[in-house]
């Protein structure tokens, strides 16, 4: 059953973040695609319906629930996650499995 790996946070340092994004964007999918995983999903251009908004929206999709926290965890992200870290704030980060059935 496929699964989303689900972030969202605030920019704290532009200049600071911009050594994650786009500096180690190469790492993030190389990352990414090594645990079978695809971004679908990395944009500052969310529209807000309800809740607090925040600077940046990612959805991952990965195989598997194992998978997605496999990456999240992992050495090959690490160095890049860190820098993301240092940059950021008020981050909400989630695994949630897809739906197995339609539901009809």
């Amino acid at each position: 059953m496929s699964c989303f790996f689900i972030v969202s946070y605030d920019i704290e340092s532009p200049a600071q973040y911009a050594d994650y994004n786009p500096g180690s964007n190469h790492v993030t999918l190389a990352s990414v695609a090594q645990y079978g995983g695809e971004i679908l999903v990395a944009t500052q251009l969310a529209l807000h319906l309800s809740g607090a908004a925040k600077d940046m929206t990612v959805i991952i999709q990965f195989p598997n629930r194992e998978a997605a926290v496999a990456w999240h965890e992992g050495p090959e992200y690490a160095q890049a996650k860190s820098l993301r870290l240092q940059s950021t704030h008020n981050i909400t980060a989630l695994v949630v499995d897809g739906l197995s059935e339609r539901v009809s």
